[in-house]
């Protein structure tokens, strides 16, 4: 029994693979650690690295991972977009929208953007592989620890994830975004592109996320003393 049951990108060189596994006769769910290969077409290597448990404790596992993720999102270090509402109907119910107010004020951002309008450098991954494609060439206008706002000649795929590169005051972040949206065609915009994306990060690394906090951090500074 020797089943692959799914992978995810660990970082550029590295990704998780999820198996199904017979260990001493019984079946295992084991997460290993794979180098990713130069080649598309090469195998890639397994690590030493992995974790093995019975298939009856995936379960326990499962709800212990959701207990982590509930405590990383209540900290603000990480984004889950909210489950979609929907309406389930048996035909000839009657069904009431009710439209919510306004509310007055904006509510202020957990992550505050800051202006930025430089140079990036955007790659789209894809869905099998997570191999990045070809870089697209576009603007950042703003990010936070949160997200980013890019403009690009292309239109990503909402959903979509992406690589972004940048280098800000000498120095060099590259992280993996989630397309949380794309607006239509801008007609006047930055020199890069006419497609306006929002980008919600879904992996910073620790050296890309201290790198955004200083660019973060040195904006707002400057921010202030020029309101000073």
């Amino acid at each position: 029994m020797n089943e692959r049951l799914g992978h995810l990108v660990r970082d550029q060189g590295e990704e998780i693979w999820v198996s199904l596994r017979e260990t001493r006769g019984e079946p295992h769910v084991e997460l290993r650690v794979y180098e990713r290969q130069a080649a598309v077409k090469a195998e890639s290597a397994p690590c030493p690295e992995r974790v093995s448990i019975p298939v009856s404790l995936l379960p326990v596992l499962v709800k212990t991972l959701s207990q982590a993720q509930e405590t990383l999102v209540h900290r603000g270090l990480l984004y889950v977009p909210p489950a979609p509402r929907v309406t389930h109907m048996v035909r000839g119910d009657a069904l009431l929208f009710g439209i919510p107010e306004r509310p007055k004020t904006q509510a202020a951002r957990r992550h505050p953007r800051v202006t930025l309008n430089v140079r990036g450098e955007c790659r789209l991954l894809d869905k099998k592989s997570f191999w990045p494609g070809k870089p697209v060439i576009g603007e950042i206008l703003n990010v936070s620890l949160g997200g980013a706002q890019m403009c690009l000649p292309t239109r990503f795929p909402r959903f979509g994830q992406v690589e972004l590169f940048m280098v800000v005051d000498g120095m060099m972040f590259r992280g993996r975004a989630e397309v949380a949206g794309a607006d239509a065609e801008v007609q006047t915009g930055p020199t890069y592109g006419q497609f306006r994306h929002s980008l919600r990060w879904v992996s910073l690394e620790g050296p890309a996320r201290d790198v955004l906090t200083r660019i973060v951090e040195s904006r707002t500074q400057k921010r202030a003393e020029a309101v000073v």
